[in-house]
């Protein structure tokens, strides 16, 4: 067996075993945030595929928790196209899941190694990726990390999904680790490169990208870091070109645009729907026809680093900052910082020192660069130019703000339009560029629009109630709900707390965090095997289990009524007291020939009495064994004889124990 090393806090680990029962033996892969092994199970002795979380993100306890929580969420998932999660654990600080072994490439290699697959067969993969989705999804589980390097395909070219729900438990402190993010922000939705709120059409767009990079054999969008691929994510729209796109239906590209849609009220409102077109496309027939159209500027905000990027109001009337909670992500309102009267001298000399310092240097540098050909006298005329200072239009209608632009020879345009609290209905309330920024003549001011608040609502009590009906409150007051689950006494699919709490006050469409009882935490118990057995054996032998659907096969090599196959496999986990799926041999009867009568005649010695007997040579079983007399049957014995409709056997006669004859009957 080859050797393979772990350092965990400086120490090396050979032929690590884990939870005393997961003998690692080779790295198959690394990931941003874990590194993968195949493993033998001592106790099964089977192959199973076992993640193990890096260094830098096992010191995070808070990291740690959601890694096994979601891990545990995505072992409740049960589908074909899904990678099966087993367990999940600890051993002397290493967090590990064991996984079910795949033998195959993952997406992302076989597209390195044939480039741009055929239409249909990227569609095809695609569609056992949704339906993986379509799985998650109904458990309230969000990939979030959607890209080719997470799905696997098999030899018999199934699609296999994994790392479900890991993505989720990255926080703050660790997605702009430029090694985590790469491989994935190619694939993020708008919304979740600024860092918004994440649903089940976030991993629609990361699919629709998937399948943009199936068709060409390329992404949409590159950079040189991952901000800028960000950037492009959340400003630019994807683009077909012709080229790229010369061999895919209209209907194939349709597909693509509106899962890829900046705005997530205009993508797929789930995987269903998605599933649905695509079966009509691999049907040939036509799917909804999608017409783009112009997107809104709608992105006010970028998430970049720990930062937003946001339009600023006046600088001379919003001196707030806000500071943000590494940790956490939670952000705090710190000390106003307009500069302090007692101060206003000491800061002004520094800043003057500071100029005059960052002037020299760039004097000198210049200077030196030019090889003295740029005298001073001739570098400050680099900084005159004919270039006008931003007006400040905050608080103006649009067509005041118009009306003074064109006087400077400036134009305006309206972005968007939000709420603003500070700023009258229909008056500007941000723009872009800011007071008093230089800018050329004919150059544009962004700028948005106020609107009236959003209308507030009171949030209702749904602690108590069973999950489905909290869902259906929640929407009649026109709010969205977050939903975590976790394992306690209480039934299952019940509400245990919320946040906000019944009775505040929220803005419309805001977020109800809920959490909710899966009910007790599962015993699993090792699937028997009840492949080759009756039913009557398997019912026998089921154990702790419930023989749940039968349905029925034909396998001509196999004895009639025995198990030919079982969902859950023979020597997987499953929940104690869950059905075991059966198939059962049932061989088709063959119609048996009609069996009728007929007679033999046979012509007897003159003795007084014979010993005759009549051999089947077909079966060698005697049909007839009699001591007569030829005297009284006038010479001649008839006997009657069964056979099936067509056939003819041949039957031997023997007299007092010697060969006499031999006839054939015709039936």
């Amino acid at each position: 067996m080859l050797s393979y090393n772990i350092v965990k806090d400086g120490e090396t680990v050979n032929n690590k075993v884990l939870g005393n029962r997961y003998q690692l033996m080779e790295k198959i892969g690394e990931g941003g945030m874990a590194n993968v092994y195949t493993a033998r199970c001592q106790i099964l002795n089977r192959i199973v595929a076992v993640k193990i979380l890096k260094d830098e993100f096992s010191t995070d306890e808070e990291f740690v928790n959601k890694f096994k929580n979601e891990a545990q969420a995505a072992a409740s998932l049960n589908h074909p196209n899904i990678i099966n999660v087993y367990d999940v654990g600890q051993d002397n600080g290493i967090s590990y899941i064991v996984m079910e072994y795949v033998d195959g490439i993952n997406l992302k290699e076989l597209i390195k190694k044939e480039g741009a697959l055929d239409e249909q067969r990227a569609i095809n993969i695609v569609k056992q990726i949704a339906l993986a989705l379509s799985e998650a999804h109904s458990k309230k589980i969000i990939h979030r990390d959607i890209k080719p390097h997470n799905i696997m395909i098999t030899k018999d070219n199934m699609v296999k999904v994994g790392d479900f729900g890991i993505a989720k438990a990255v926080n703050s402190s660790t997605i702009t680790s430029v090694g985590a993010v790469m491989g994935s922000v190619h694939y993020f939705s708008p919304e979740q490169a600024r860092g918004g709120y994440m649903d089940e059409r976030s991993d629609i767009y990361s699919l629709g990208i998937v399948l943009y990079e199936l068709l060409t054999g390329k992404l949409p969008f590159s950079g040189e870091t991952p901000v800028n691929v960000a950037l492009k994510h959340i400003h630019s729209k994807v683009e077909l070109g012709e080229e790229d796109f010369a061999n895919v239906s209209q209907d194939a590209q349709n597909l693509i645009l509106k899962m890829t849609q900046r705005n997530v009220d205009r993508r797929y409102k789930n995987v269903e729907q998605l599933v649905a077109d695509i079966s009509s496309l691999e049907q040939k027939k036509p799917i909804n026809n999608f017409i783009e159209r112009e997107e809104d500027f709608e992105t006010k905000r970028i998430l970049f680093g720990h930062q937003e990027l946001d339009f600023s109001d006046d600088y001379e009337e919003d001196y707030d900052d806000e500071e943000i909670d590494m940790k956490s992500n939670k952000k705090s309102k710190i000390a106003d910082r307009k500069p302090k009267r007692k101060h206003s001298k000491t800061m002004s000399i520094f800043a003057i020192i500071a100029a005059l310092v960052a002037s020299l240097v760039f004097l000198a540098t210049v200077f030196i660069f030019s090889g003295g050909e740029l005298l001073p006298s001739n570098v400050f005329g680099i900084f005159s130019s004919n270039k006008i200072d931003t007006p400040s239009l905050l608080g103006k209608t649009l067509e005041e703000a118009e009306e003074e632009a064109t006087k400077l020879g400036l134009k305006v345009e309206m972005i968007s339009e939000e709420p603003n609290s500070k700023y009258a209905e229909g008056t500007i309330s941000k723009q872009e560029p800011t007071v008093g920024v230089k800018v050329n003549e004919g150059e544009t001011i962004k700028v948005v629009i106020s609107k009236a608040l959003a209308e507030t609502v009171s949030v209702p009590s749904v602690e108590g109630m069973k999950l489905t009906e909290a869902l259906e409150l929640l929407e009649s007051k026109n709010l969205q709900e977050a939903v975590e689950y976790e394992f306690t006494d209480q039934e299952e699919d019940i509400i245990l707390s919320q946040s906000p709490a019944a009775g505040e006050n929220v803005e419309e469409r805001s977020i109800i965090k809920l959490k909710v009882s899966r009910g007790p935490e599962e015993i699993l118990e090792m699937v028997p095997s009840l492949v080759g057995k009756s039913l009557e054996d398997a019912k026998a032998n089921i154990g702790n289990f419930k023989v749940g659907e039968l349905s029925y096969n034909e396998d001509k090599s196999k004895k009639d009524g025995v198990v030919l196959s079982q969902i859950p496999k023979a020597d997987t986990e499953a929940k104690k007291g869950s059905e075991i799926n059966l198939v059962i041999n049932r061989l088709e009867k063959e119609e048996q020939p009609q069996t009728i009568k007929t007679s033999m005649a046979i012509m007897l010695p003159e003795k007084e009495t014979v010993a005759l007997q009549i051999k089947d040579l077909s079966t060698g079983a005697v049909v007839y064994n009699q001591t007569i007399r030829p005297a009284d049957l006038n010479g001649i014995l008839i006997v009657d004889i069964i056979g099936k409709n067509g056939e003819t056997k041949d039957y031997e006669i023997y007299i007092d124990g010697q060969y006499y004859t031999t006839q054939q009957v015709a039936f």
